[in-house]
């Protein structure tokens, strides 16, 4: 099965961009298309307070999202979407709705040792999705 469409979750932060280089490799090599997602967690959920400390696309993540696949495009096509509520609720739901057939995302926590993603998001997705996930770990100098 060739791969044809690649989903890249993004928070707005520096560090879920991480993921960006690897998914632009990925797509040019396969002929790929990426759908890059914005999620806006919805207030209710536990992501949502860490998702403000880290960046506000919020304010305006269609313009947030524009301007990255203007910046990753190139041969690439690049489409995106913004949508609210739980992030790996959304990301899951996602995948359904455009035939994704693969995640690339970039993943925060990592278990004692670096034996696993244990990133509430990542973690999810990885359990959960139909798809096969590629998961960026963001080195620790960039996470401090």
């Amino acid at each position: 099965m060739a791969l044809k469409r690649i989903l890249v979750p993004l928070d707005g932060s520096s560090l879920a961009e991480s993921v960006l280089e690897v998914a632009r490799s990925l797509a040019a090599a396969l002929g790929a298309e990426l759908y890059l997602l914005h999620v806006v967690p919805a207030p209710a959920t536990p992501a949502s307070s860490l998702a403000l400390e880290r960046s506000n696309p919020q304010e305006n993540p269609q313009t947030y999202l524009q301007a990255l696949a203007r910046k990753i495009g190139g041969k690439t096509k690049v489409t995106w979407s913004v949508t609210t509520g739980d992030p790996a609720s959304e990301i899951l739901r996602f995948l359904g709705e455009h035939q994704v057939d693969q995640i690339a995302m970039a993943t925060y926590g990592w278990a004692e040792g670096g034996s696993g993603p244990v990133g509430q998001v990542a973690g999810r997705v990885l359990q959960e999705a139909p798809v096969p996930v590629t998961l960026v770990k963001v080195p620790a100098s960039r996470r401090t």
